[in-house]
């Protein structure tokens, strides 16, 4: 008889990794695996995806942390996409073309009214503007407004600040003065409402009356 033949190669070995950005997936043990050697442009393209995947977990965990359970299940996908758009022209990578984004377009920030950020103030103060729809009784908002930001490459991000602030309803246009802490002159910046309807002082709870966007910024 002839003699069995051994396999030279390694014995790979899986593990369940529970991610809360990518979901739950497998991948081999470290040690397990033999590693492999790829062309330049196999480099380059694994390089954006990972720089990719970076830039959007930054904005996944913040708005997750912000509207736990709000987010749907193209929310990651849709961050992605705006980001290797950029990357495929060429361009300078920004927050830019998420300004007016809805996280869940079925559920609208723009149901309640019309918000957006201006800049003309001096140093980190921002201004909240605001047209609120609907009659005066049922005007009432609880508004949460989180600052994500970062440096200049979208990829190391700065403590996440959020600051919160109460509509009456009396006024059907305003402002809200929003104080920052300081940033780096290079720093980037996003920010996001989160806007949910009031009823007697109390957060009615419902996701037909929440929104969750990436605010415009002007100015």
């Amino acid at each position: 008889m002839g003699k069995k033949r051994k396999s030279k190669g390694k014995k790979v070995r899986y593990i369940l990794v529970r991610s809360k950005a990518y979901g739950d997936h497998y991948r081999a043990v470290r040690g397990t695996y033999t590693d492999i050697f790829l062309a330049d442009g196999m480099k380059e393209s694994t390089a954006k995806q990972t720089s990719a995947n970076l830039m959007a977990k930054i904005i996944f965990d913040a708005v997750n942390d912000l509207a736990p359970g709000f987010k749907d299940t193209v929310f990651w996908s849709k961050l992605l996409q705006k980001i290797r758009v950029q990357q495929k022209e060429g361009k300078l990578i920004s927050y830019l073309p998420f300004e007016k984004m809805e996280i869940r377009p079925n559920y609208r920030t723009n149901k309640h009214g019309y918000f957006y950020i201006k800049t003309q103030y001096p140093g980190p103060t921002m201004v909240l503007d605001y047209t609120l729809y609907g009659e005066a009784n049922d005007r009432a908002y609880l508004l949460n407004i989180l600052r994500i930001a970062t440096d200049e490459t979208l990829l190391n991000a700065y403590p996440f600040e959020t600051i919160t602030a109460q509509l009456s309803g009396e006024l059907e246009k305003g402002e809200v003065m929003l104080r920052f802490s300081e940033l780096p002159a290079n720093a980037q910046c996003l920010y996001v409402l989160k806007c949910e309807k009031l009823k007697d002082g109390e957060v009615v709870g419902t996701l037909a009356r929440m929104g969750v966007a990436f605010l415009r910024k002007i100015g």
